[in-house]
This record gives C-alpha cells, sequence and structure tokens, in this order.
C-alpha cells in the first residue's frame, strides 16, 4: 500500500495564540508514537497561521526522513528533551522512562496486576477475586525458567517476563510456549506436555496486559495484539479427548424423573425436626433447584442462585432471567451481574411442575432477602448467614455433592463433578426431541444462539431432524446411479 503524502499535524489557536500540532515518535521506541502540542507564542493571525503551516510541512518532511531533531527546532520546550540527537542522547533519559511505560513483560505485569487487583477488590468489584488470583498465577508462570530439550541439546529457556515489550512478536511468543508445553520439568515428573489450551490462556494473559499498556497509551499498537488465531494448536490426542467427553450428553427422560423422584422421596421422607428443623427445608431447597433446573433449562448455578422472588411471575407463569451470579471462590468475592453469560435477558414459562415447586420454595422464604434459594445448614464463617442459620445458595458444591451423591445411589454413569450441569442439557435436548417448537424457539429458551445448541445438542436427539422417508430418499441416490448408468451401458451390465 502506498504510504499517504498528507501533512501530519495541525495549526490550532488556544486563548489567541498558535499552538503547532504535530506527531512524532522517539526512534528508540518505535512501536508508540505521541501528538505533540507545541505552544509558538505567535498571535492567532492569517499570516501566522499561512507560515506555521508551511513550516509544519516542513517538520512532517523531516519526521519522515528522520532528520528531526527537536532541541534545534523547538529548543527549551518538553520535545527538546526527548531529542534524540549524539549530543542529548548521552544525558537525557529515554522517552520510555520519561513516560513511565514499562521496557520489559515484568515491569507492564507489575502496573497490570495492580489494575486487576483493584478491580477485584473493595465494593464496586468488577471482577472476582479469584479470577484475579488465577491471572497472578499466569502470570507467574511466565516467569519461570525451565529446560526444553529440543532434540539435540537441553536447554535452559529464560522466563518470558525478561523479554522487552518489542521482542514479544508473534513468533517469539509462539516458540516459548511451545517449548514451555514440553519442558523437562514435566517429563522429569512423569507428566504429560500442558495443553494447548492452558499455554494459549498464558499468551492471552499477554495479550490483555498489552491491552492494558494500550489503553495507558504506552504504544498505538503492537503485533501480538494484532495476531488472530491461537498460538498454540491442539495436538489430535488433545483434541480427540476434548470431543468425547460427556459434558453435554443430556441425560434420558427416565433417568431425569428417576433423579426428580430421589430427591422428592429425599424431602418427603426427611422427618420435621431433624438437624434443629432446618434439613427439611434443605432436602426441599434441592428438589425444588432439581425440578426447575430440568424443566427449564436455567444454567447451574450462575443464573440458577441469582434468581430473586421478583423475577417469578405466577400470574403469567414466567421467570424473568436477567442476573448471574459468579458462583466460584469465596463466598464473600462472589459478584451478582445484571446480564447472563451471553447477555440475553429473557422470559421462560412455567409448567405445572416448576409452579408447583416454586409454591414450596414460598413456604421457606426468608424476610431479609428476596433470593429464591437459600441453604438452611450454612456454616457459622458464612457472612450472608441471618439469625436463623440461613444464607443465600451461592456455591455450587451445595448442589454438585448432593447431586453425586444422588447419581451414585441410582446408578447413573456422569463425568465427575459435571451432573448438575446436564439439567439443562437434558431440558434442551427433550424439548428438541418431543415437543413441535422450533430450534429458534429452544435456543431462546435457553439463552443460546441456534448454532451453539445444534452444535451441543442436535447429536443426541433420536427424532429431531429426521423424517420417516430418510431411507427412501437415501435408497433414491442408488436408483439414480444405476439409471444413469443404463443409459451409458445400452442396458448392458458392467
Amino acid at each position: 500500500m502506498a504510504r499517504s503524502n498528507k501533512v501530519r499535524g495541525s495549526v490550532k489557536s488556544q486563548r489567541g495564540k498558535l499552538h503547532l500540532y504535530l506527531y512524532w515518535r522517539h526512534p528508540a521506541d518505535p512501536l508508540k508514537e505521541y501528538r505533540w502540542n507545541i505552544a509558538t507564542g505567535q498571535e492567532d493571525t492569517e499570516t501566522n497561521r499561512e507560515l506555521l503551516k508551511e513550516r509544519l510541512i516542513l517538520l512532517d518532511a523531516k519526521i519522515r526522513g528522520g532528520a528531526f531533531f527537536p532541541c534545534q527546532e523547538f529548543p527549551g520546550t518538553k520535545i527538546a528533551s526527548y531529542c534524540p540527537c549524539a549530543s542529548c542522547s548521552s544525558t537525557v533519559a529515554p522517552m520510555d522512562l520519561a513516560h513511565q511505560a514499562p521496557r520489559t513483560l515484568e515491569q507492564l505485569f507489575y502496573h497490570y496486576e495492580e489494575h486487576e487487583r483493584a478491580r477485584a477488590t473493595g465494593e464496586d468489584r468488577k471482577i472476582e477475586a479469584s479470577s484475579y488470583r488465577l491471572k497472578c498465577q499466569h502470570m507467574r508462570a511466565l516467569g519461570q525458567t525451565f529446560t526444553w530439550d529440543d532434540g539435540d541439546y537441553l536447554n535452559e529457556v529464560e522466563a518470558l517476563t525478561t523479554y522487552s515489550i518489542h521482542e514479544l512478536t508473534p513468533d517469539i511468543v509462539q516458540a516459548w510456549l511451545v517449548a514451555f508445553q514440553n519442558r523437562q520439568e514435566l517429563l522429569t515428573e512423569g507428566k504429560s506436555p500442558a495443553t494447548a489450551k492452558y499455554v494459549n490462556d498464558l499468551a492471552s494473559i499477554v495479550r490483555q496486559a498489552l491491552k492494558y499498556g494500550q489503553f495507558r497509551r504506552w504504544w498505538r499498537s503492537h503485533p501480538l495484539l494484532d495476531y488472530e488465531g491461537q498460538l498454540v494448536q491442539q495436538s489430535k490426542a488433545e483434541r480427540n479427548r476434548r470431543m468425547n467427553q460427556t459434558l453435554h450428553k443430556p441425560f434420558s427422560l427416565t433417568e431425569r424423573d428417576r433423579i426428580i423422584g430421589y430427591f422428592r422421596s429425599q424431602y418427603e421422607a426427611c422427618p420435621a425436626g431433624r438437624y434443629n428443623g432446618r434439613d427439611k427445608p434443605h432436602r426441599a431447597m434441592l428438589y425444588a433447584y432439581v425440578v426447575i433446573g430440568f424443566n427449564t433449562g436455567l444454567r447451574s448455578p450462575s443464573e440458577m442462585t441469582a434468581l430473586e422472588w421478583s423475577d417469578v411471575d405466577f400470574a403469567r407463569k414466567r421467570i424473568y432471567v436477567r442476573k448471574s451470579r459468579e458462583a466460584s471462590g469465596r463466598v464473600d468475592e462472589q459478584i451478582i451481574r445484571d446480564y447472563t453469560k451471553t447477555v440475553r435477558h429473557r422470559e421462560v414459562p412455567m409448567n405445572d411442575m416448576v409452579l408447583e415447586a416454586f409454591r414450596l420454595l414460598q413456604q421457606y422464604r426468608q424476610e431479609d432477602a428476596d433470593w429464591v434459594f437459600w441453604n438452611p445448614r450454612a456454616d457459622t464463617t458464612n457472612p450472608f448467614r441471618n439469625e436463623k442459620g440461613w444464607a443465600p445458595l451461592t456455591g455450587e458444591k451445595r448442589i454438585r455433592y448432593p447431586f453425586e451423591k444422588c447419581l451414585a445411589s441410582l446408578g447413573i454413569p456422569s463425568p465427575t463433578n459435571q451432573g448438575q450441569y446436564r439439567m439443562r442439557h437434558t431440558f434442551a435436548t427433550l424439548a428438541l426431541d418431543n415437543t413441535s417448537m422450533s430450534d429458534a424457539k429452544v435456543a431462546a429458551l435457553i439463552g443460546d444462539n441456534v448454532e451453539t445448541m445444534r452444535k451441543h445438542y442436535q447429536g443426541h436427539c433420536i427424532q429431531r431432524w429426521r423424517d420417516d422417508d430418510d431411507t427412501d430418499q437415501l435408497n433414491a441416490l442408488n436408483s439414480i446411479g444405476q439409471a444413469k448408468l443404463a443409459v451409458i451401458t445400452g442396458g448392458r451390465k458392467p
């Protein structure tokens, strides 16, 4: 692409005085370009404007040709203190240090970690503290030195944090990540190489930090930010292992009813006075939670635990899904967000079972908060525990453990710690396979787009996207081929 000959800069007036605005970058800082405002002290007249515009053309030509020396053009001004000429470079600090821009990834991580800590603490938190701690772990991993076997020699690889910002090109970062993925320390401990997802998460932290530097105007752009795609690709074995996961495999209709029946029997058989009268409400919460999860497709636990009674409309038989809870990490660090995972507010209809479950939960409604789901057996260390010993149901462990116990008791196989998430997948698959609702309607109910829904659930549907005449149509392919072959051979057998 041809370079533009348009003069970069302008002449503007401030309080009756003319100022020159021009763009210039320090030769030692190729990733950063500054817009300089230089006060000329001249009156705002037409003659002075024309003279400054002519000078701006000359200055722009010098900047493009690398012959611009601020100490000669504007002595005594701020831009002159960054002059790269031989007489100035020995006494003037580099532009990076003068503008407090980090020179290495380690220095950048220092600023970025402070920024993320501020976002994870205080009353106006933007991210969970657990997310902040995970980012810190990734930054520490990038600060490791390790040994890598390239096939011929064992090489000592320096930490990526020692690299300068200018050295972090996609090729260099990719080579470092591949070496880190197959570092000798893992083989010595008998471990398999790090997953592509993990090392790409490390690359993501670098990109996020560079993006933060861009936000701080330490640089205008960076090659790693312009790079699209993953730096490390999944291996065939890792890709197959991920594809064979049964996370999205739904429960069958019979298994769903058995699970609901298990929690119902646990609730009905529980004595009213057990555990100081708190075990019966606890089992009622679990039973209602499972019924609502299987019949609405709400995300568990993020959308389920964020439900409030103001979101339940008994008159219209609707649930308004407008919030989500970041349900990982410590209880006092969790955040209620005013949006869902896919940033889609939606209405979900309530069938009779869901309506009955909410009626049951109304018996245990608390006066000091509007949450729907509660934990009547909250630990004494829970900061949200009320006088009765109840606390809002927050962590997914309160659901996961009873659910895993239920599956083990019924002999239903399921991936570890994934049972409760399959309630949503079961609802979507059964709705697709046993109702006349369109794909778009089901996707809207579960808060997903149609493509994602089909990707996850199409293979588990028995009736959906299948017609009775599929076999006849496939048989017709053979008859078409045989007819054309008969025309070619003149009726003779080949």
